[in-house]
């Protein structure tokens, strides 16, 4: 699956260089890419031997469309389904299943000159098998 990149002109396709996995991750089957930023005032984790709930806030310098299309390209590495894709003007969300886990990645542009913000919500899911 490819996003739609706004920056192109009509008819023009555009070859995502892809964006480098970085080693250092909270939970092992959540991808994240290189250089991001935390956001430490916004990022909750809480992490015990039943139940992993965490919201991670980023800041990343790559395009809006690398990074989706980051998250499109790793997770199935990980197991995940990609269950749905919503990308509307300034933002995309993704939402991934596997069993027992749900995960949402929302990308926002943030405006001119400022990094695009990274939301990824990883959550159990007593829904999926």
């Amino acid at each position: 699956m490819e996003l739609l990149d706004d920056s192109a002109s009509p008819g023009t396709t555009i070859s995502a260089p892809g964006l480098i996995p970085s080693t250092s991750q909270r939970f092992k089957e959540v991808p994240l890419p290189m250089n991001l930023r935390e956001d430490t005032e916004r990022t909750f984790v809480y992490d015990s031997k039943s139940t992993q709930v965490a919201r991670m806030v980023y800041y990343s310098k790559d395009s809006l469309r690398d990074l989706a299309q980051f998250y499109i390209r790793q997770t199935k590495d990980s197991g995940w389904k990609l269950i749905s894709t919503t990308q509307v003007d300034e933002s995309v969300a993704l939402q991934f299943t596997k069993p027992g886990r749900r995960m949402d990645v929302n990308i926002r542009r943030q405006g001119v000159g400022r990094s695009n913000q990274l939301v990824i919500l990883y959550l159990p899911d007593e829904g999926t098998s």
